[in-house]
């Protein structure tokens, strides 16, 4: 998270295509996933999201060499598909983690997180400020803690779920649930932290 590198998000990268696509093209819809309709022009729209923009990763992207303009009507649109998408995250990751937003709290990790940082920069360069930490150190934490604590069994068994009509109908169960939950909690000052065995326990901090 920009404010604080320490907060981390963890998301998924689902290997199984959707059953539905038709080669690159959605086989049921003729829209894309709202991620890919929402950039590069969401990044322009909500406000210190810009600074995103000079990530590393994106200096290639050809559509955002030059400004965007976005008519009010195309601003209006977007935004509501930024809800939709606040919403889906929501959802998803109350269903996966039982928690939403699901955000860790890496600073009593920090001596991992450095000498993992240490091992993939070589230490810092020069031209660096000490404090920066690459972000594949945190990934690497992440991933390594999160198994260790048993929870990406848990995560895999829930997406294997999701092939099935019981997982479905417990999706679309809690989703009215997370819908009202995630209209009211837009700032949500709650974190996990990891303990000594690698399990997530839920503690507050105020940003």
């Amino acid at each position: 998270m920009d404010e604080n590198p320490w907060i981390q998000r963890f998301s998924l990268e689902l290997k199984k295509p959707c059953p539905f696509l038709d080669g690159k093209d959605c086989g049921i819809y003729g829209g894309r996933p709202i991620t890919c309709a929402l950039f590069p022009e969401a990044f322009f729209l909500v406000p210190g999201q810009k600074r995103g923009l000079n990530k590393g990763k994106f200096g290639h992207y050809p559509c955002l060499r030059e400004p965007l303009v976005i008519s009010e009507r195309r601003s209006s649109h977007l935004c509501e598909l930024m809800e939709m998408a606040r919403r889906e995250a929501f959802l998803t990751e109350f269903y996966l983690f039982r928690f939403s937003p699901f955000a860790i709290d890496l600073r009593n990790t920090a001596l991992d997180v450095m000498e993992v940082s240490q091992d993939i920069s070589g230490g810092i360069g020069e031209d660096e400020r000490p404090h920066m930490v690459p972000h594949e150190a945190f990934e690497e934490i992440l991933v390594r803690r999160l198994g260790s604590g048993g929870y990406l069994l848990e995560i895999d068994s829930k997406v294997t779920e999701l092939n099935s009509q019981r997982g479905i109908d417990a999706l679309h169960e809690i989703k009215e649930l997370t819908d009202s939950v995630a209209a009211s909690e837009k700032d949500f000052p709650y974190y996990y932290e990891f303990d000594e065995r690698d399990r997530l326990i839920l503690v507050k901090r105020l940003i």
